[in-house]
């Protein structure tokens, strides 16, 4: 079974939800053999926020957090270059480290920001994934509780690529 970021975050806690073939479907074949159109059918699916979709997470068994030993990530992307049939353990990013359970905001909102990415994953002291942080969890954090029902900055603020921005 293969291992995808669903709604993470609920009071504070980081959660991840494995997305599994129905169990008649499950012949015990690891994550990483699985094709890449097994992974997109399963990151296609209505209820997965897109933002939440854009990495499948490869682990051994347990599927249940915390799973077995994380292997690596395999990006939505990515997996749209290659065919159908390639396996998804040979697309496994290894670049990207996951962040330990310890990690601190700071640490991984510069982890998002300089690979440009839309989430990280969360491991224990034994590689097991135990979450995966997004950028929405980050930017939950970081802002004030009440951001969402008011805004009391009305200050153009100026991005590079677009000039001036009225939040």
């Amino acid at each position: 079974a293969v291992a995808v970021l669903e709604r993470g975050r609920q009071g504070g806690d980081v959660e991840v939800a494995h997305v599994r073939r129905g169990r008649s479907d499950v012949h015990d074949r690891p994550a990483e053999l699985f094709a890449v159109a097994e992974a997109l059918a399963l990151i296609r699916r209505h209820e997965l926020h897109p933002a939440l979709a854009a990495s499948v997470f490869i682990t051994l068994p347990p599927y249940e957090t915390p799973t077995g030993r994380f292997l690596g990530t395999v990006h939505f992307q990515r997996m749209l270059r290659y065919p159908p049939h390639e396996r998804l353990g040979s697309l496994i990013d290894d670049t990207i480290e996951p962040r330990a359970a310890t990690a601190t905001a700071a640490e991984v909102a510069r982890i998002l920001a300089s690979y440009n990415l839309v989430s990280v994953p969360v491991v224990d002291q034994v590689h097991r994934l135990v979450g995966v942080v997004s950028v929405d969890d980050v930017l939950d954090y970081l802002l004030p509780e009440d951001w969402r029902s008011h805004s009391t900055d009305q200050r153009p603020v100026s991005f590079p690529w677009t000039g001036p921005v009225k939040l």
